[in-house]
C-alpha cells in the first residue's frame, strides 16, 4: 500500500472546521468505503478478518465489522 500523504490529522482538522463534519460521520464514510469495495470483489460469505489496534483507527475497523457482519463471516481482533 502507498502513503499517498505524511499526515492526515491536518486533512481531518479542515475536515471538522471548514465543512462542519465529525469525526464519527468521517469514521463511517470511511468504513462503508471499505465495505462497498469488499462486497464488490468478494463473494458474499466469505470470511473477512479485520485486524484492529489501539490506535486513531482501530475504531475503523470496528465500524467495518459492522457493516459486514450480516454478508460475511466476521473475525474480529
Amino acid at each position: 500500500m502507498q502513503n499517498l500523504y505524511d499526515e492526515v490529522s491536518s486533512l481531518d482538522k479542515r475536515a471538522y472546521s471548514e465543512f462542519g463534519l465529525t469525526e464519527d460521520l468521517l469514521m463511517e464514510h470511511a468504513a462503508n468505503g471499505m465495505a462497498e469495495y469488499i462486497k464488490s470483489h468478494f463473494a458474499q460469505g466469505s470470511h473477512v478478518t479485520i485486524v484492529c489496534g489501539s490506535g486513531n483507527n482501530g475504531a475503523d475497523g470496528l465500524t467495518l465489522a459492522r457493516l459486514l457482519h450480516l454478508h460475511f463471516k466476521t473475525t474480529l481482533f
